[in-house]
């Protein structure tokens, strides 16, 4: 079935996944770079690595931000 004059379903679905995935990955972006670094460094100090640091640190307290985008994309 064609829609839009050419453009198939599956080329319409993979540019509507892409066109959502923006806010996403930029307010993922933000909301990381976003994280006082002070935070980060008293993780640091207690001795996580940078994986333990990103997800017990850093994705926690910036799942507000992530979440928005995920809201505005939908």
């Amino acid at each position: 079935m064609r829609i839009l004059g050419g453009i198939g379903a599956r080329t319409a679905v993979v540019a509507l996944v892409l066109y959502a995935l923006l806010p996403i990955i930029r307010n993922t972006f933000t909301g990381i770079n976003g994280v006082d670094p002070a935070i980060r460094e008293a993780g640091r100090g207690m001795g996580m690595t940078n994986r333990q640091l990103l997800f017990q640190v850093e994705i926690p307290l910036s799942l507000g931000v992530i979440i928005a985008g995920v809201r505005v994309a939908t």
